[in-house]
């Protein structure tokens, strides 16, 4: 079971308390998203920022990988 730290809601699936953060949440949610690319930048693996958010390792790779194609670096 998965606890929204915003909200106390309770979740059972991890996509599900994704999709809650990223609709219900946006600010917070984007704040989360600079946070791992600068945790990314400093090279933190990303097995460990998704262990540290308690989200999907799917989640982070996706994002990684959108910003890095944004930044031109693939």
């Amino acid at each position: 079971m998965i606890t929204c730290k915003f909200c106390d809601k309770k979740f059972e699936k991890l996509r599900v308390y994704n999709q809650h953060l990223s609709i219900s949440h946006k600010d917070e949610w984007n704040k989360i998203l600079d946070d791992w690319w600068t945790k990314t930048e400093n090279g933190m693996p990303a097995r460990e920022i998704a262990a540290e958010y308690n989200v999907n390792i799917l989640t982070v790779y996706k994002y990684i990988k959108k910003m890095k194609k944004q930044k031109g670096l693939i």
